[in-house]
């Protein structure tokens, strides 16, 4: 489509003759950005320091918070000086990056959860070891790819403003960041259905130990890898129209769709921070281990279940810890309990009470 935005009539060091962007970015928006991602930032530092087990996933989070608040931050600067073409290079370089880390943080999250189950990865449909690196370098390549493009379709523009000739046009450059945008969806939706396998498995698992630490967790991943879909599947959408269509000019769907989804997935694991779930779900497998081994000494070979798993402490909270009555416990309340006299024993008394 044509470019029908504000042109800049004297281009000064570093600028361009139109707004890259296709509108002049909201300040709102830019402020917005930067006040949810600074909260986050908030958030997972302190997550990061609290919780050993997850200091990984804490810090993928807390560095795409990073990245993105830089990007929020040049998006404010494009308000004042929208032709100012280092502005939109590094706000769209950092926002694009940032959902990487995200994606990384998430894979990651998905072995973390079901390695503090008793089965372990035998509950995953691919190797643990697998996910993290086969996804992430799929998404580490399609980042590239659209980063190059947007680039080139920048200097493409510029150029054709200026009445200068250029390698390629920004058709084609937008062709190569359609193509990443593309396999990076495909991709993503690869994962999707296999964390969607993996909570199948992960539900029949709970119902025959009686865990219920472990399933929230992954139902919180599923949906926050959906809003990470989500932000996609826009940029592939707002790319397939092509540079200056409604979708790439039109910032409230920017703000629906790209910033939202991303702070949602921030937020959610800020507000319930997946080391408490591997905690407890971690604490339920011990004690169903321990439960297990002791009634196998007591002579029962029947495991406990989820109708003799009772809660500890808060029970219903993050922090309840499961615990198993065991079977033979109920047992010695049965054994001392008075047994009734058979018929024959009262004759007997009977008769002996006769003879005295």
């Amino acid at each position: 489509m044509v470019y029908s935005g504000p042109v800049n009539p004297d281009p000064g060091p570093g600028e361009s003759r139109i707004i890259i962007y296709g509108y002049i970015p909201s300040l709102a928006c830019g402020v917005m950005g930067v006040i949810a991602h600074a909260v986050g930032i908030l958030f997972h530092g302190s997550h990061l320091a609290r919780y050993p087990r997850t200091r990984l996933f804490e810090a993928l989070i807390l560095f795409g918070s990073v990245l993105e608040e830089v990007g929020y931050i040049f998006r404010i600067l494009s308000h004042y000086q929208p032709f100012l073409v280092i502005n939109f290079v590094i706000q769209y370089f950092m926002i694009v990056c940032a959902p990487v880390f995200f994606a990384a943080a998430l894979y990651l999250s998905l072995g973390l959860i079901v390695n503090s189950t008793l089965k372990g990865e035998q509950l995953l449909p691919v190797s643990a070891k697998l996910i993290v690196p086969l996804f992430l370098s799929v998404d580490v390549i399609c980042t590239v790819l659209q980063v190059t493009g947007a680039a080139l379709i920048g200097a493409s523009e510029s150029a054709a403003a200026d009445n200068r000739h250029f390698a390629i046009t920004s058709a084609q450059a937008n062709d190569i960041l359609l193509s990443g945008l593309a396999v990076q969806v495909v991709a993503f939706f690869c994962f999707l259905v296999v964390l969607f396998i993996t909570l199948g498995r992960v539900r029949h698992h709970a119902l025959e130990t009686g865990s219920t630490h472990v399933i929230i967790p992954l139902i919180l991943l599923f949906f926050t890898s959906l809003f990470v879909f989500l932000r996609t599947t826009f940029r592939l959408a707002e790319t397939a129209q092509g540079l200056f269509s409604f979708a790439s000019t039109h910032e409230v769907l920017f703000g629906v769709l790209e910033l939202f989804p991303i702070v949602l997935v921030i937020f959610t694991w800020g507000i319930w921070p997946i080391g408490e779930w591997v905690i407890a779900a971690r604490q339920e497998t011990i004690d169903y281990r321990e439960a297990t081994m002791s009634i196998q000494r007591d002579g029962d070979e029947t495991p406990p279940s989820a109708s003799t798993t009772v809660a500890n402490g808060n029970g219903n909270g993050i922090n309840g810890t499961a615990k198993t009555t065991h079977p033979s416990s109920i047992m010695v309340v049965q054994d001392n309990r008075e047994t009734p006299s058979s018929p024959e024993s009262t004759e007997e008394e009977k008769v002996t009470q006769k003879d005295q």
